[in-house]
């Protein structure tokens, strides 16, 4: 192998590993943004999790007030028809 065809392959191995370089450079930026995204995934994650707890607290608030009103709608007529005799009573 003559020394220029020496020369000629060494310049090629240096652009290979050149571009190897890049490669890896590149194959870390995109492993940063990928850590980025999935601390991201999991802080949003986290933030449903707590909203869901919320949600349901008050679904159970709510629950609770329906069952009263209604027992206040049913007491009350309840009562209501029990004061209307004892009023015709009266009279």
């Amino acid at each position: 192998m003559s020394e220029r065809e020496l020369i000629n392959r060494i310049d090629r191995v240096e652009k290979k590993l050149d571009s190897v370089g890049e490669a890896i450079v590149l194959l870390a930026r995109i492993d940063e943004r990928l850590l980025a995204q999935a601390e991201q995934s999991q802080r949003l994650g986290e933030r449903q999790e707590k909203a869901e707890g919320r949600l349901d607290k008050i679904e159970h608030a709510r629950s609770k007030v329906m069952g009263a009103a209604l027992l206040l709608v049913f007491f009350g007529s309840v009562a209501g028809q029990n004061v209307g005799k004892f009023i015709e009573a009266l009279l």
